[in-house]
């Protein structure tokens, strides 16, 4: 999760001018439920199984320094970088674009997983965990995720 800046100063100017500079995003209210319980996993904690008590602590994470933007991954001070995306709902679409214009066999298949959180995730519908304070607070912190994808403003819209 190293921002641009120090990648950009480690290589230098010119192969940083030269490189096509590509991350992955996904819908930030997605996101925001994955990070809310991946900190369970990685903390060895149990999720709690309730609804009321899941709301609670998905408001109080939102709203905390634990809930970050990665927009410093986008940016070098406020300019955006980025050439291009692999967004997480279009991976497939994505994946073969970005393959055609770097001329190299992308696919799915040949990507690493590197954590799994699924079985985290207690079984009641995600969308009661948010609020519009909580939608909106998102829509702040990851505002350039919205400016630079075509991600609806809305929760209800989004994959939880």
């Amino acid at each position: 999760h190293i921002g641009a800046a120090p990648v950009a100063e480690f290589l230098g100017a010119e192969k940083w001018a030269a490189y096509c500079k590509l991350t992955s995003v996904r819908n930030p209210f997605s996101r925001a439920v994955s990070q809310f319980y991946w900190q369970f996993v990685w903390q060895k904690r149990d999720v709690p199984q309730d609804l009321v008590t899941n709301q609670a602590l998905f408001h109080n994470y939102i709203f905390s320094n634990m809930f970050k933007s990665d927009k410093h991954i986008a940016h070098i001070k406020d300019e955006f970088i980025l050439d291009d995306a692999i967004r997480l709902e279009h991976i497939d679409d994505d994946l073969a674009r970005i393959g055609a214009r770097l001329a190299l066999p992308l696919s799915r298949e040949a990507l690493p997983r590197t954590k799994e959180n699924a079985g985290a995730k207690p079984d009641f519908d995600r969308l009661a965990l948010f609020t519009p304070e909580i939608e909106a607070e998102i829509r702040r912190k990851e505002a350039w995720v919205f400016e630079h994808w075509d991600y609806s403003p809305k929760a209800s819209d989004a994959y939880l």
